[in-house]
């Protein structure tokens, strides 16, 4: 059962498990381990560091970092001190970036310096001349960018024009603790904390705002899967997308169990990890499901640790993944959802049958209400007619 009665803001999470596992492993990645208290602790170090660069409340501050530990930090710093995050995806190039920096007025930039061969600092830097100089005044300087103030930049390269994340730690030394709790105990939880942006499939993405009022929605994910602090959770799913950050990120807090984060897909790396960390949750599409699947006809781990997971079945060709899932991996429930609609706005349930978990897409979550209607009329369709999917929450 979630013991959420004290908790309003996302940014209360951390710290309500501390309070309830404080010593048990919260997160592994690459080998490091740290407790629900450590990253307590990191997430603090990022939010006095955010308040002392000038990040004021509904402020935006952009994301651009690949799966990190810093990532899973910054995501509850930015809701701790009543900012709004902007998460961005990796695969973005110059001209995405540009336009997401730009449509979300956000006033700091913290990014990666590079991932593999991808330059994310060179990209910035080809858009923001500015950053090949020290700053000289309130805002970067660059008229295509007019919101953006300060650029923050984690990894071995800079830039003169940015600050690093050890320097923006190092500066949020001097907040005080009773600073960092002022600022949390302001934040509303009707406030926007997130702006999340779809894929752009139709036109230019969409920034969709989120509220902390989502808290409902993470709760009813972590009764929906029985989740609690004895699940191990893989983080293989990218956290600037809202499926990771609410069902690997918040849903995993809410319940207090362990996230094994890994930087990116990798299928062999994730069987290994199911073996050794001893994983219970899986999360992930039906190509992720697929490829696990695959990679386990070679590598054969023991995988009897995991118990549960989501598979979000899409396509009538995401079937027959499903149910050879259900044997090869774990028994999964279903779900269908938008960036607009939080995560899953339907999901199956663990007792639903595998037809209803592997060919379906389950049922209208709590607060959800789903109609079926003529595209042209808007007038409800019947039973077995096809129509447009209308959502509201």
């Amino acid at each position: 059962m979630v013991d959420n009665t004290v908790l309003s803001t996302i940014g209360q999470l951390p710290a309500a498990a501390t309070r309830r596992f404080g010593e048990r492993e919260a997160l592994v990645f690459k080998g490091h381990r740290w407790t629900h208290r450590d990253v307590m602790a990191e997430i603090d170090r990022a939010a006095k560091g955010l308040i002392a660069l000038g990040v004021a409340p509904g402020e935006h501050v952009a994301v651009w970092l690949t799966n990190c530990p810093e990532l899973l930090f910054l995501i509850y710093a930015i809701a701790k001190i009543g900012a709004v995050m902007v998460p961005l995806n990796t695969r973005y190039r110059s001209a995405d970036f540009g336009f997401t920096i730009r449509h979300s007025n956000s006033a700091t930039l913290i990014l990666m310096d590079r991932s593999g061969p991808i330059d994310y600092l060179g990209m910035a830097r080809g858009l923001i001349p500015a950053l090949d100089r020290p700053p000289t005044g309130e805002t970067i300087g660059v008229d295509s960018f007019p919101e953006l103030k300060r650029v923050v930049v984690l990894g071995t390269t800079g830039a003169p024009g940015a600050v690093s994340w050890q320097a923006m730690i190092g500066l949020g030394a001097r907040i005080t603790d009773a600073e960092l709790a002022a600022r949390d105990e302001a934040v509303d939880p009707n406030a926007i904390f997130l702006i999340s942006y779809t894929s752009g499939t139709t036109g230019e993405p969409k920034g969709v705002m989120h509220n902390h009022r989502c808290m409902r929605a993470i709760a009813d994910h972590v009764e929906r899967l029985g989740q609690t602090a004895d699940d191990v959770v893989l983080g293989n799913l990218p956290m600037f997308h809202l499926y990771a950050l609410s069902e690997c990120v918040l849903v995993r807090t809410m319940a207090g169990s362990k996230l094994v984060l890994i930087d990116s897909f990798e299928p062999a790396t994730c069987v290994h990890l199911i073996e050794a960390e001893r994983i219970t949750i899986l999360h992930g599409f039906d190509t992720h499901h697929r490829d696990l699947m695959t990679a386990q006809e070679t590598e054969r781990r023991d995988l009897s640790s995991l118990r549960r997971g989501t598979l979000a079945v899409g396509m009538a060709s995401s079937v027959p993944i499903a149910r050879r899932a259900q044997r090869v991996l774990c028994p999964t429930v279903s779900g269908w959802g938008l960036t607009e609609t939080w995560a899953f706005a339907t999901m199956s349930l663990v007792t639903s049958s595998e037809e209803q978990r592997c060919e379906a897409s389950g049922v209208a979550m709590p607060g959800y209400e789903i109609l079926i209607a003529d595209p042209a009329t808007g007038t409800p369709q019947p039973a077995d007619m096809p129509g447009e999917i209308l959502v509201r929450s």
